[in-house]
């Protein structure tokens, strides 16, 4: 553990000018000593395509199932002339709807709904929504599999269960439409070269330059036991939690705020400490040990204290605004807003459709989590340290979460944080996918992939959203919204590129009138139940005798 802790802290000297000599060797022993090991990720060239990328993994037959199955004739529907609540059920996505979409217009509708307001359909069992994708084709991984053995070149093979992540080299602004065309399919990725692709300066992102920047801002730090990413000991103790186990999947941690200048200088106060014992042991390479032992406790004095301690936090993150040219040709394909469905938005999120960056303490972890609406994300990793990738394949996405479910419990199963264990993952012949993200290079995780990540020392990350406005996009996000319906979990589903006439193919077309059919029906069912309410006049005798109205009373 103690390795690990110095390897976290200490081992971005590999890459500074003074890190050199018999000193910088040491430290090399004390990272081999915890090196990651599984790590796959294989050089494919861009003109390269994968087995299965025109049915987005082999499950565009599934989401044409889900979201745009044939309409169901009124008399086959199981009815109930007496609701057994007052209120309407939860809007659904997927399964068959009650009426044609390409055929049933506005006023149908409505006159459809207001006749079987009164009733309790029940055409859809949401039970079959609790786990993500279940029972899906997944013929795809065996393929990428022989894919990815032809680019492996002198690279180790991957262990079984293994998954190999594909990195893609950009050379130029020209070849971005195909990078995103390979990226729409792939389960995870590595881009290379869009920093000098796109003109982004590191230098711009240095703590120190955030610090002079916005010195006063609240940094919420995480914080977590430096280990290897395949343990999970716990860095806090709570009350009736038995002895942590390096296999359990429950992950805690314990977070507290700073100043950023405060974080600055903590920053540099560790630097100086690694580079006062690398001259030590350039020049006195025989007390080795003595000088890592001195460094540890330095290390311990100087650590950043930890007031106003709590737990379950998101990793420090800081709202950062960066412009420049070529850095949102990424996120949007279009200079007239229509190019991602984030657009549609209406406001400026961070994180999702407007870059955030997190500043990363050595070892935090980002727990295992699916992205909201099952977007897909881009992650860049603007240095000094390497982060650890873990991730599943969406069409494995239910396999896993009956795993997470049985390990944590299926009411919390989107909600707690968790960080997994491979045996477990393997044993259940699941895929894996595990890399390590290097300075400058671009993580994409895919549509529906779950993931979650632990940085090997500081780390400055970039992080945001993409939703390509494609079919596969938006049916992939009606399914991922039933799911939450289903495990009782809140989200917001947007429409508004609808009120702003976007471009939309015919499948496109069905698929969006479908969703509007529906959320018609349910808004007429909730008026004819809030109209009642809200036009009758209830009054009561309050505690004083004088009527009330009104909730406030």
């Amino acid at each position: 553990m103690v390795c690990k802790v110095i390897n976290c802290v200490c081992f971005s000297t590999k890459r500074c000018s003074w890190a050199r000599g018999s000193g910088k060797k040491s430290f090399k022993n004390i990272d081999d000593e915890v090196k990651e090991t599984n790590c796959n990720a294989y050089i494919v060239p861009l003109e390269k395509t994968a087995p299965m990328t025109s049915d987005f993994r082999g499950l565009i037959n599934r989401l044409d199932e889900m979201v745009l199955a044939d309409p169901k004739k009124l008399e086959n529907v199981v009815t109930s002339n007496s609701s057994s609540h007052d209120y309407p059920d939860k809007i659904s996505f997927t399964g068959s709807p009650l009426l044609d979409p390409i055929t049933t217009s506005s006023c149908e509708v409505l006159e459809a709904a207001k006749r079987r307001k009164n009733t309790n359909e029940n055409h859809l069992d949401k039970s079959k929504n609790y786990y993500f994708f279940d029972g899906c084709n997944q013929n795809v991984v065996p393929k990428e599999l022989e894919f990815f053995e032809k680019f492996r070149g002198e690279e180790p093979a991957p262990a079984p269960g293994y998954l190999p992540v594909p990195i893609n080299h950009l050379d130029n602004l020209e070849q971005m439409p195909r990078l995103l065309e390979v990226l729409s399919s792939t389960s995870m990725s590595v881009v290379r070269g869009l920093g000098d692709v796109i003109g982004l300066n590191p230098d711009d992102f240095l703590i120190e330059t955030l610090a002079k920047v916005l010195h006063d801002y609240d940094l919420i730090c995480l914080r977590q036991m430096p280990q290897k990413a395949t343990t999970n000991y716990w860095s806090v103790q709570l009350k009736g939690k038995k002895r942590p186990n390096p296999r359990e999947w429950a992950c805690y941690d314990a977070h507290h705020t700073k100043k950023l200048d405060e974080f600055s200088e903590y920053y540099e106060t560790i630097q100086d400490l690694v580079r006062e014992a690398i001259l030590q042991l350039n020049n006195n390479l025989e007390e080795v040990e003595k000088i890592i032992e001195e460094l540890a406790n330095k290390m311990k004095e100087s650590s950043m204290s930890m007031g106003g301690i709590d737990g379950r936090c998101h990793n420090g993150r800081i709202r950062y605004q960066y412009e420049f040219d070529g850095f949102y040709d990424l996120v949007e394909t279009s200079s007239d807003g229509c190019g991602t469905l984030l657009n549609f938005a209406g406001e400026m999120i961070d994180g999702l459709n407007k870059p955030q960056m997190y500043l990363k303490l050595p070892g935090a972890r980002t727990t295992g989590h699916l992205e909201n609406n099952c977007l897909a994300s881009l992650n860049y990793n603007m240095a000094p340290e390497d982060c650890v990738w873990y991730g599943v394949p969406m069409e494995y996405a239910a396999e896993f979460q009956k795993i997470i479910a049985k390990k944590m419990s299926l009411l919390t199963m989107l909600v707690e944080q968790f960080w997994s264990c491979e045996e477990e993952i393997l044993k259940a012949r699941i895929p894996l996918q595990m890399f390590i993200q290097k300075p400058g290079e671009l993580d994409y995780v895919g549509i529906g992939t779950y993931h979650w990540v632990q940085s090997n020392g500081f780390a400055r990350n970039l992080k945001w959203n993409l939703a390509t406005p494609t079919f596969t996009e938006l049916a992939v996000a009606a399914a991922c919204y039933d799911h939450y319906v289903a495990n009782k979990y809140s989200s917001e589903y947007c429409l508004e590129m609808v009120m702003q006439r976007a471009e939309m193919d015919e499948k496109m077309k069905k698929l969006v009138k479908s969703i509007l059919m529906r959320s018609v029906k349910n808004a007429v069912k909730y008026s004819s139940i809030m109209s009642p309410l809200s036009s009758s006049k209830s009054t009561f005798q309050n505690k004083k005798g004088k009527p009330a109205n009104g909730a406030s009373d």
